[in-house]
C-alpha cells in the first residue's frame, strides 16, 4: 500500500491574540473550504491557541467562534491560561510566543496525528489550490521532507507589491552543532564639541547562562537605572522584555545601543590573544541568503523548489519529524522560531521545499505595543 493509500491524519493550526480579530473571517472560510476537498483517506483537525490578555479573552473567544460558525466548520480553541508555564504569557514577546505555540501543537501532532499544517491565523489559501497540491504534499510529507507555500513578506520598499523569498542559511552555520558565543557590543554616543564621540567595548561573560543577561531591550537600551545597578538587582526588575518599565530613566544626552551576533566557530583561525575568543570566530549574524526572485527560476515538473527555509506560515511538517527536532526560542537572538526550525532542518539535511503552484494570502498587521518583537 502506498504512503499516499493510507490514512492521514493532519493536525492545522496555530496561536493567536486579539489583535489577529481581523482574519477569523477569512481564515474560518479558508479552513471551510479545504476541508471540502480533502481526499476520502485525509482528515483534517483544526486548532487555534488563544493567548489573549484577560481583558480581551472573552471578546477574542465571541470573534473566532462566531466567524467558524459562520463558516459552517469546527474549530478547537485552546486557552494558554490552562496550559503550564504560561503565566503572565500575554506580556511574552511574539517570538516566545510563536515558539510555545508551535512546540505544543508539534508535540499533539506527533502523539495523535501523521501531519502538522502550521497555519497562521492571517493566512487564507482557496480550496482549489488545496484540491490541486495536497496529495502532491502529502506524498512529499510522507517522505520525512517539510512543504512550504508561497506567501508574500512585507516590503517596506514597495507595500503595494508582492515578493516572494526562499532561504538558504550560510554555509558557515551548518558546519557546527550549535552557534558557540555571542559578541555583544555597547556603543555610547556622546555629545562633545566636536560633534558625536563614539566608545565600544566588548561585553565579557563566564558561561552560556549569562548571555540572556546581555539582552537590552528597547526601555533597557537607554536606561541608565539598569545601566548603574548591579547584576544582582537588576536581574530582580528587568527581565529584558520590551514592555514599558516603572523604573525607566534614559540618561542625558546618552544614548546606548547593542549589537549581538552569533560568533560560528572557524577551525582554521587560531585563539584571540584577549581571551575573548575574537579571532577565531566569524563575526556573523544568524541569518540567511535571500534566494531573490523566486518566480524567475525555473521549476520543476511538479512546481517545487527546494531551499533552506521559508516560513512556517502554511508549512506541512510530517508529524514524525519532531522527535528529532524541535522549535526553538532565544531570548538573547532577535531570530523567530521559522529561522530556528529551517536551520535545523538544514543541518540534518531534511528537506525544505517551497511550492511554487501553491500561493497563499498574508494579510499581516503589524503588532501594537501589546506585543513586543
Amino acid at each position: 500500500m502506498s504512503k499516499m493509500a493510507e490514512r492521514r491524519k493532519i493536525l492545522a493550526g496555530s496561536g493567536t491574540f486579539h489583535e489577529k480579530a481581523y482574519a477569523y473571517e477569512k481564515l474560518a472560510k479558508s479552513v471551510a473550504e479545504a476541508r471540502s476537498v480533502l481526499p476520502d483517506n485525509v482528515a483534517l483537525d483544526f486548532v487555534l491557541l488563544v493567548g489573549d490578555r484577560p481583558d480581551k479573552k472573552a471578546e477574542d473567544l465571541t470573534a473566532i467562534n462566531n466567524a467558524f460558525h459562520a463558516a459552517g466548520t469546527p474549530v478547537t480553541v485552546l486557552d494558554m491560561d490552562d496550559m503550564p508555564d504560561t503565566e503572565n504569557h500575554w506580556q511574552w514577546n511574539s517570538r516566545r510566543i510563536i515558539w510555545y505555540k508551535e512546540n505544543y501543537l508539534a508535540d499533539l501532532a506527533l502523539r495523535r496525528y501523521t501531519d502538522f499544517l502550521s497555519w497562521e491565523a492571517d493566512v487564507a489559501t482557496t480550496g482549489d489550490l488545496f484540491k490541486k497540491r495536497i496529495e502532491l504534499w502529502l506524498e512529499h510529507s510522507a517522505k520525512g521532507q517539510v512543504m512550504c507555500a508561497m506567501m508574500p513578506y512585507n516590503d517596506v520598499d514597495a507595500p503595494d507589491k508582492k515578493k516572494y523569498l526562499a532561504y538558504n542559511f550560510i554555509p558557515a552555520q551548518l558546519r557546527v552543532d550549535e552557534p558557540v558565543q555571542i559578541a555583544s557590543f555597547v556603543t555610547k554616543l556622546r555629545p562633545s564639541k566636536h560633534g558625536v564621540r563614539s566608545s565600544s567595548r566588548r561585553f565579557k561573560f563566564s558561561k552560556k547562562n549569562d548571555n540572556d543577561d546581555l539582552v537590552l531591550c528597547e526601555q533597557r537600551k537607554q536606561c541608565i537605572t539598569w545601566l548603574n545597578t548591579t547584576k544582582e538587582n537588576a536581574d530582580k526588575g528587568c527581565q529584558g522584555s520590551n514592555h514599558q518599565c516603572p523604573g525607566y530613566a534614559p540618561p542625558e544626552g546618552v544614548e546606548v545601543y547593542q549589537e549581538a551576533a552569533w560568533a560560528i566557530a572557524d577551525p582554521k583561525l587560531k585563539p584571540g590573544k584577549d581571551g575573548t575568543g575574537s579571532d577565531d570566530y566569524i563575526m556573523t549574524q544568524l541569518g540567511s541568503k535571500p534566494v531573490k526572485d523566486l518566480l524567475t527560476l525555473p521549476k520543476a515538473p511538479d512546481g517545487l523548489f527546494r531551499a533552506h527555509g521559508g516560513h512556517l506560515g502554511f508549512t506541512l511538517i510530517p508529524a514524525y519529524l519532531f522527535r528529532r527536532i524541535h522549535f526553538r526560542y532565544k531570548p538573547w537572538v532577535k531570530q523567530h522560531p521559522d529561522t530556528w526550525f529551517f536551520l535545523d532542518c538544514a543541518k540534518k539535511d531534511i528537506p525544505v521545499f517551497l511550492d511554487l503552484d501553491w500561493f497563499v494570502e498574508h494579510d499581516h498587521r503589524e503588532w501594537s505595543k501589546e506585543v513586543g518583537w
